[in-house]
């Protein structure tokens, strides 16, 4: 499905549209067929009439006889098959296969219910011109847009070209999962390197010039791994999403389930603050966290529960995405595959787990790379809003982090929730070593001792060696939390 929406996208992109109405029409294929590329997230699940094989099978039979009869006359005479002609059997097949794919919606209706300052924007590396592009839309506009040269070329991202930005994130991630260190100055570098910030400072230049206050984005897989929301240029703007089928349903779908939120952990986790995490949410919501639950009991609380926090851990596999997964303790583990299985209403899921929002870092080819990986499968089983991490997470920032989204969300009602986020970070960021002291204090006070005060005492000592007044001041400690999905609240 993906080649075939890739080999599409390399032949409208390399025709030549000369009239306002063949643009339009070349623009609206482009749409459909970065969608079609990202339908690996729906499972590729199809409703197929009971008699498609009887009938398929026998209009390729006769396709195939046709063209070789076809092509035996056209070689008794000299004479060779035009290179525009596609084979009978394949085309067919192409056929009826678009015909039982559920259609993409269509730009009309995905502006109909685009908010009126937001836009929609699929950034994409373009085959022909080997350089990133971005299909935008908005309420006025439809338009495939060029990005500067200094961070449109391909080789300021692939991952196979030295010191690409891509290539140089890689390679922080690889240290920091084989060795657990951190080197602050090389995540701030990449950061702050051209490509990214001038790609960030285009998307808010555009915003700014239509007075736009939300840009929508699709990540082709690559990009999604950067932490954009750390950008001053695009901390307040961008909201991430994994297609336009979620987009479109989230805009009118509300969550059917009265069911209380379900709070689950891993007690292997308890050195790095699960345990502890996951009863100071409970906490907070006058609750009860659950240790343990089996695959079964874990996909019928994605299945009917409202509102969902995972204190676990989570791994992404790079090469073969379908494998990663979240444990749910003794070893049991709920892969991304089982995910897939189900739908959730859950209006809001909050990942506390490694890499638990990473989409593909290794998949083959920059073109329309299928943004997969645990929350984006959990997105595409139509949850609503999805928070998670985009690298191996420290334990103690994550338990700090979720304390402080918790607290502003209840201050601000109304706010939405990539703003939460992104206060949340911030007061993470600029947490203290003495109110890290006292939120330990009180953590102990109300809910006792355990593994997870050792990692605390940890960190603050750390901080006050090095005359640090913020323990948690590095990217790596603040920037991984990220929101994908619809950022409006409801009640």
């Amino acid at each position: 499905m993906h080649d075939w929406a890739k080999a599409r996208l390399t032949e409208i992109l390399s025709s030549q549209a000369d009239q306002p109405a063949q643009l339009e029409q070349q623009l609206s294929e482009i749409w459909t067929h970065l969608e079609r590329a990202r339908i690996g997230l729906n499972s590729l699940t199809l409703h197929l009439p009971e008699d498609w094989a009887t009938e398929l099978g026998e209009q390729l039979w006769q396709d195939l006889g046709n063209s070789i009869r076809w092509l035996d006359e056209l070689f008794r005479d000299g004479k060779e098959p035009p290179d525009d002609l596609m084979w009978p059997p394949l085309a067919t097949w192409l056929k009826e296969f678009d015909r039982w794919l559920s259609k993409p919606h269509t730009v009309k209706q995905s502006q109909q219910h685009l908010a009126p300052q937001e836009a929609l924007v699929q950034p994409f590396f373009d085959p022909i011109q080997q350089r990133l592009r971005v299909l935008w839309l908005d309420q006025q506009h439809f338009e495939l847009r060029d990005l500067p040269e200094d961070c449109a070329l391909q080789t300021h991202w692939h991952r196979e070209e030295t010191n690409s930005v891509i290539a140089n994130w890689a390679e922080i991630l690889k240290a920091l999962r084989n060795t657990n260190e951190i080197v602050p100055e090389a995540w701030e570098q990449v950061m702050a390197s051209q490509p990214v910030n001038l790609f960030a400072d285009t998307l808010q230049h555009w915003a700014k010039a239509d007075s736009l206050q939300q840009l929508t984005v699709i990540f082709p897989a690559p990009l999604g791994q950067l932490p954009w929301e750390t950008l001053a240029a695009l901390e307040p703007l961008l909201v991430r999403e994994v297609s336009l089928a979620h987009w479109l349903k989230q805009r009118t779908a509300s969550s059917k389930s009265d069911k209380p939120i379900w709070i689950t952990y891993d007690p292997s986790g308890e050195k790095h603050g699960m345990i502890k995490e996951s009863q100071w949410v409970a906490q907070h919501f006058n609750t009860t966290s659950e240790a343990t639950p089996s695959v079964f009991q874990a996909l019928y609380h994605f299945a009917n529960s409202r509102q969902i926090h995972l204190s676990t851990h989570g791994e992404f596999y790079e090469h073969s995405p379908i494998r990663s997964y979240l444990s749910l303790g003794k070893g049991r583990r709920l892969p991304l595959w089982t995910l897939n299985a189900i739908q959730t209403p859950a209006n809001f899921v909050l990942l506390s787990a490694c890499e638990s929002n990473l989409t593909g870092q290794n998949s083959e080819g920059l073109l329309t790379l299928t943004p997969i990986g645990i929350g984006p499968t959990i997105l595409a089983a139509f949850a609503r809003t999805v928070i998670g991490t985009l690298w191996v997470y420290n334990g103690v920032a994550a338990l700090c982090f979720s304390d402080h989204f918790y607290q502003i969300a209840d201050k601000n009602p109304e706010l939405p929730w990539h703003h939460i986020a992104a206060q949340a970070r911030q007061q993470l960021r600029q947490m203290s070593i003495v109110e890290l002291d006292e939120l330990q204090k009180c953590l102990l006070e109300k809910l006792g001792e355990d593994l997870c005060d050792d990692q605390i005492e940890s960190r603050y000592h750390k901080a006050k060696l090095f005359e640090s007044k913020q323990p948690f001041e590095a990217l790596y400690y603040w920037g991984g939390f990220i929101v994908a999905g619809e950022v409006r609240r409801e009640s």
